[in-house]
């Protein structure tokens, strides 16, 4: 299951996201959402479920943009390195996975607890939260397995 998250997260990371926040500007959700369809979903998303992505502050911004340019790594590094049975055998990569892990938590972390301190009132929390939740899940996932590296296959996940 975490390859499988890896994979997705990753395609979240290295093209919908450019291409519905970046390319169509912060502010251009409501431009782009009848000239592409990754701004259309994206709009989607948030006329229905999550406002604050229709006016982006700053913070939430450099947060997406981490995931672009930092988390990316680390779902690609689980993408390739689970199989191939580098987490068991490189102490290094399992550091980086552990960092980008707790990275990702801690950004999730943030942006759950804003979206219930402050948009409370405009969001639909539920659907937020199914459909955040992976991305707050995984790198737990990722934790315990880096935890658990090592030559026994008996302890792994």
């Amino acid at each position: 299951w975490l390859v499988g998250f890896a994979c997705l997260f990753a395609f979240v990371a290295l093209v919908f996201e450019p291409l519905g926040l970046h390319l169509c500007g912060w502010e251009g959700l409501e431009a782009c959402k009848d000239s592409s369809t990754v701004g259309f979903l994206w709009h989607l998303y948030a006329s229905r479920f999550d406002p604050i992505f229709l006016s982006l502050p700053t913070w939430l911004r450099v947060m997406n943009s981490l995931d672009t340019l930092l988390f990316s790594w680390v779902y690609l590094a689980v993408a390739l390195g689970l199989p191939l049975g580098l987490i068991d055998s490189s102490p290094a990569l399992r550091a980086f996975l552990s960092a980008g892990a707790g990275a990702l938590l801690y950004s999730c972390v943030v942006y759950f607890a804003y979206e219930v301190l402050e948009e409370a009132g405009r969001a639909d929390l539920p659907a937020v939260a199914v459909i955040n939740l992976p991305w707050a899940l995984w790198p737990i996932g990722v934790l315990v397995r880096c935890a658990r590296a090592g030559p026994d296959p008996k302890k792994r996940l």
